[in-house]
């Protein structure tokens, strides 16, 4: 029996699917329905950013195989470090997310839906996972964005990570 339905939304035309197939589910079971928007915090590690690990440095010598102006791995004296003003990051994620949770309870509201929307930060698929066991959501549904070629032997996307680790069910929206 689902009676908890968990829609991951990033505000893409794919989480927009997402949502509206949620919402139908949702009305046809008569189940709970939670949002969840993730916005990737990179630096999440803890690591300070610096101007020198934003930028690379570049070598300006001549070396014996004849290379010269080839970058270089950033040597940095911590010292010497400029710390990188993090709060116009925070901003602009702040105003992406706001955006993407007031769109989502817009939606909600649009279609007569009662149901949370949720903000958090970190990996996107781990995210949605460890917030659909913490609500004891039933169903997971999450946009397709296809990665195919090249790219998917790189990485994979949000939903096929979702679907390989969860053990509750993941309807794909597309």
């Amino acid at each position: 029996m689902i009676r908890h339905l968990l829609v991951a939304f990033n505000g893409t035309d794919d989480s927009r699917e997402a949502l509206s197939a949620g919402i139908s589910l949702s009305k046809q079971l008569n189940a709970h329905l939670s949002v969840l928007h993730v916005y990737e915090n990179e630096n999440e590690g803890g690591q300070a950013l610096t101007a020198s690990s934003a930028q690379p440095f570049f070598a300006n010598r001549l070396s014996g195989d004849g290379l010269t102006n080839y970058p270089m791995p950033p040597v940095s004296d911590p010292r010497n470090e400029t710390r990188i003003d993090e709060a116009a990051g925070e901003q602009y994620a702040d105003r992406e997310t706001n955006h993407a949770a007031a769109e989502a309870e817009s939606i909600l509201r649009d279609n007569k839906i009662h149901g949370e929307v949720k903000v958090m930060g970190g990996n996107p698929s781990d995210s949605i996972l460890s917030y659909a066991e913490e609500v004891g959501a039933d169903m997971i549904i999450v946009g397709h964005r296809g990665v195919s070629g090249f790219k998917k032997l790189v990485s994979s996307s949000v939903s096929d990570k979702v679907t390989k680790e969860s053990v509750i069910p993941v309807l794909i929206a597309k």
